[in-house]
């Protein structure tokens, strides 16, 4: 009896998805815990930006990294460290707003030292952060 080529493709696919599900004895606290190192990783390279040379593109593109760790930690669903989340998530608000206002205007004086300031934001939000999750984490 011949296999289909349809059925080939169906164990296929039900193997990739499998597979795509992550290691299920991870349990909810190692996500977690994998969340905040890569946000830690993700803060320390926005605050290693240098502007002058990398240029707006490169605050961008540190920052979407930020947000984007910011969010998996979110998605992670331990309930440590909520209030510090919360104020992390303000900051990286309010770099997003500092980043908006910076426009086709350009660069000015003004527009720098919101973002250097709101980026000073995000790593001391950060920062408490990491406090509370070194008690589950370490």
């Amino acid at each position: 009896m011949s296999s289909s080529p349809v059925r080939w493709v169906v164990i296929t696919v039900a193997v990739l998805a499998l597979g795509a599900c992550g290691d299920s004895d991870e349990s909810a606290e190692d996500r977690y815990c994998a969340a905040g190192d890569d946000l830690r990783t993700a803060v320390d390279g926005l605050a290693d930006v240098d502007v002058v040379q990398e240029g707006l593109d490169g605050v961008e593109s540190a920052f979407d990294e930020v947000r984007s760790s910011l969010g998996e930690l979110r998605d992670a669903g331990a309930d440590v460290a909520d209030d510090e989340i919360d104020a992390l998530g303000s900051a990286v608000d309010e770099l997003s707003s500092s980043l908006d206002g910076l426009g086709s205007e350009g660069i000015t004086q003004e527009t720098a030292s919101s973002v250097v300031s709101a980026i000073d934001g995000v790593g001391q939000a950060a920062g408490a952060v990491f406090s509370a999750l070194t008690d589950t984490c370490e």
